[in-house]
């Protein structure tokens, strides 16, 4: 099955996106744009339907360019993103921030960042933030193809997440790093510390582990036909087609490395070996840390990130 089929959920118009200019500064060498474009997929909230993203520019014209994508409740001018940013334009890389559906500029009013995303009782909202963030990458990729640039991408955290379905459905993010990201979503819910506000809205609800141990059943099963049939099935449960372990084997092995905690509480290792067993990334890396543990390292490890996928994206 061809990544157009699988990535079905996903698709969007193809017609050219408008990517304006807002604001263009320069930090030392490296010139820095903030660029917007409206949102393929329009959601009740004004405020979310426009993409804002950053463009760190190299000081030479470079076809190298990496998606940095930022975890839950972060942002696009967070510390660890900025630096990554930074450093990969010094490095040569034409470097792009994203902000995230309902974080940062695109938070509705009167709503905390991030939870609109994750968080909320809203599980169709939630859906749709996931589904909304593959398409805006696709249309930074689209924007980047006129350039002629070959993407890699880094995600931590939830970006982690978003990292591992989009290289399943786009193959023009050709290699990655994934930072205490992970798949399985429904697993890190019922099972991680940080589905603990969800899992209580749904018990509220008269949900209980049965009916969890019955989705993780299901789940299998649809996992099963797809590889069978090679065709997404029909399913109630929308979170299995944002789910990166549904696309796990439609870039496999996966030209990916990743890095996670062994103490994680909130990535458990198990989605680790779970999705490891379906997409055979390059490498999995555990540290040990917890979830915050690894991604305090990260200024050990960003320049080691960013040489390593120089050097894969330039073979």
């Amino acid at each position: 099955m061809s990544y157009t089929e699988i990535g079905e959920f996903f698709r969007y118009p193809k017609h050219t996106f408008n990517i304006r200019e807002l604001q263009l500064t320069y930090e030392g060498p490296i010139k820095h744009h903030l660029l917007a474009f409206e949102s393929p997929l329009v959601t009740p909230y004004a405020e979310n339907n426009t993409s804002y993203f950053h463009w760190y520019e190299p000081m030479k014209r470079s076809n190298l360019a990496l998606l940095v994508i930022h975890g839950w409740r972060g942002s696009d001018r967070s510390w660890h993103e900025t630096k990554i940013a930074w450093h990969g334009a010094k490095l040569g890389f034409n470097t792009v921030v994203p902000c995230l559906p309902y974080h940062g500029r695109r938070t509705p009013k009167g709503a905390m960042p991030g939870i609109y995303f994750f968080g909320s009782p809203d599980e169709k909202r939630s859906i749709n933030a996931f589904r909304q963030s593959i398409m805006e990458f696709m249309v930074i990729a689209d924007w980047g193809e006129s350039m002629g640039w070959q993407w890699g991408v880094i995600g931590t955290s939830l970006g982690g997440i978003l990292l591992n379905t989009l290289m399943g459905v786009d193959p023009r993010y050709k290699w990655g790093v994934s930072i205490v990201g992970g798949a399985h979503i429904h697993r890190i819910v019922w099972e991680g510390v940080l589905g603990l506000a969800v899992r209580y809205y749904l018990k509220k609800r008269g949900l209980t582990k049965k009916d969890y141990l019955y989705i993780l059943d299901d789940y299998a099963k649809f996992l099963d036909e797809l590889d069978h049939t090679g065709k997404l099935p029909q399913t109630r449960w929308l979170w299995y087609y944002v789910d990166p372990l549904t696309y796990a084997r439609y870039n496999s092995p996966r030209k990916v490395v990743l890095i996670n905690g062994l103490f994680d509480p909130i990535i458990p290792r198990r989605v680790i070996k779970e999705f490891s067993q379906r997409a055979h990334p390059s490498a999995v890396i555990w540290l040990p840390a917890g979830h915050f543990g690894v991604i305090m390292a990260a200024p050990i490890t960003i320049y080691w990130m960013l040489k390593f996928l120089k050097y894969k994206l330039s073979e």
